[in-house]
């Protein structure tokens, strides 16, 4: 059994297929058409010089082909001028590179830290910091920034404590331990 596989490989693989091509060479089926085709080449080339000398004759078809590459060859040209920038417009273009890359590497100008003082005011109500805006306003204008705290939960968009100058409403329990811990951590007492 394996004998007759490796037979058969074998044949499949160093045995040349012969095949038949269409066309020129090869084959016999062709010979017949292509040489009849050869004996009324020249009589066609003969009637075609009788018809050319007279004034009259067909336009041959390498003539045509010419043309038509011609022509194909002019509509490349026009699409390549018309795709090409100028001169002028290349400059601009790369005038605008140049001044995008410029402005990216352009360093950044140092960043420098100005400190603040800042103040904080607890109350337990709203009503206690309307109660004391005289006071508030007098604070605000020592200090950078005066954040004001209320312990109860209410608006933090209140217009008349949020209308001081330089201060910051901050309303709720939350906002209350944040601020104690700053005042535990010593962030009000020095400009920071």
């Amino acid at each position: 059994m394996n004998e007759s596989k490796q037979q058969a490989d074998g044949q499949n693989r160093g045995g040349k297929r012969r095949r038949r091509r269409r066309g020129k060479g090869g084959g016999s089926g062709g010979n017949q058409q292509q040489q009849q085709s050869q004996q009324q080449k020249p009589q066609q080339q003969q009637q075609q010089k009788q018809q050319m000398a007279q004034g009259g004759g067909k336009q041959r078809p390498s003539d045509n082909i010419r043309g038509q590459q011609q022509n194909r060859q002019g509509g490349k040209q026009k699409q390549q001028q018309q795709q090409q920038p100028s001169s002028k417009m290349r400059v601009a273009e790369d005038l605008r590179k140049a001044e995008r890359q410029r402005e990216l590497n352009r360093p950044e100008p140092p960043f420098v830290h100005i400190e603040k003082r800042y103040a904080v005011m607890i109350f337990d109500t709203i009503q206690a910091a309307k109660a004391e805006l005289d006071i508030l306003t007098s604070k605000a204008a020592e200090v950078d920034q005066l954040n004001i705290v209320i312990r109860a939960e209410g608006n933090m968009d209140d217009p008349e404590l949020s209308g001081i100058p330089k201060s910051k409403l901050f309303a709720g329990a939350a906002w209350t331990l944040i601020h104690e811990r700053r005042i535990n951590d010593g962030w009000y007492d020095a400009p920071r």
